[in-house]
């Protein structure tokens, strides 16, 4: 072999070399991702997560017990929770109002709220069956009114009722 011919196969071999070099894949850096804090969803109304005893129930029990857990969207916001007895029929017997503020912790649940049933809450009137409402709201409601179960900001309102049959005997 020549020289020539020596020096042209090694200028083809490094020339292969460089080739082959060049065709295989490369290591692909990745752009840093950019993060962001998620899009706040819009602010709803309120919401009842569970309701005891089961809502449209009719309740017989010595002892009636009646439960919501409320949840709002907008953990920030304080929810309002109405009780009342035998609406429409005796539209103020307002039984009690719970206020239940700002969650502690970003979850939309908050605490359950109760009522303890007895005649006494319902002024000793004789009856035998009450119906039992707890009304959900965003906004405060108003302490006298037409309708209980309208808010004082004429937003919506979550209704849950219970038929109650118990006795409350002549005073």
């Amino acid at each position: 072999m020549s020289a020539g011919s020596a020096r042209m196969a090694r200028l083809l071999l490094s020339f292969g070399s460089l080739l082959s070099l060049l065709s295989l894949p490369a290591c692909v850096i990745p752009v840093a991702p950019d993060f962001q804090d998620p899009v706040a969803p819009p602010g709803g109304p309120p919401y009842f997560y569970s309701s005891t005893p089961s809502p449209g129930a009719t309740v017989t029990m010595t002892n009636p017990d009646f439960s919501v857990t409320p949840a709002d969207p907008d953990e920030q916001e304080t929810v309002h929770v109405r009780w009342i007895a035998n609406y429409p029929e005796d539209p103020h017997l307002l039984v009690s109002d719970v206020v239940i503020g700002p969650a502690a912790t970003p979850q939309a649940v908050r605490p359950p709220t109760h009522l303890h049933f007895g005649c006494q809450l319902v002024n000793q009137d004789p009856g035998t069956q009450w119906l039992i409402m707890a009304v959900l709201s965003d906004s405060e409601f108003p302490v006298t009114g037409a309708d209980p179960t309208l808010n004082a900001a004429g937003t919506p309102t979550s209704v849950r009722t219970w038929t109650l049959l118990y006795n409350c005997p002549d005073p």
